[in-house]
């Protein structure tokens, strides 16, 4: 599995308030899911009036396809802002083994809560 993951820092120097800067970013995030079916969230700056972070992730089975839906995600963010993108952070991981067989027991994980048959004998994840 591939997870492209992404983050905009955005200055937007017309904002004088807590609730025009929402705005801002309600805006955004609606269009975003509007036109790609996928979510944005404010991961950073909630409490500041010009500065706003936005985070998402892509996660797929192919690299190239997960990188330029990222890609086509930021461009997306940078025409929809009503200010200035001041940074973009980006990284792509790669999770699990490639060669896993559909139908295959996941391995326990060690750490309580996690894993095929976390401590709590509920076998799901644990709290994120």
């Amino acid at each position: 599995m591939i997870v492209a993951l992404a983050r905009l820092s955005l200055y937007i120097p017309h904002s004088h308030s807590l609730k025009e800067k929402r705005a801002v970013v309600r805006k955004i995030v609606d269009r975003i899911q509007a036109r790609f079916k996928m979510h944005v969230a404010e991961v950073g700056g909630q409490d500041t009036w010009q500065r706003a972070v936005l985070g998402f992730a892509v996660v797929g089975s192919d690299a190239r396809k997960a990188g330029q839906l990222a890609d086509e995600l930021v461009r997306a963010i940078q025409s929809l802002a009503e200010g200035e993108v001041i940074a973009i952070d980006r990284d792509t991981l790669r999770f699990g083994d490639d060669e896993a067989q559909v139908g295959a027991p996941l391995a326990a994980d060690p750490r309580p809560g996690w894993g095929s048959a976390g401590s709590d004998g509920e076998g799901g994840g644990g709290d994120l």
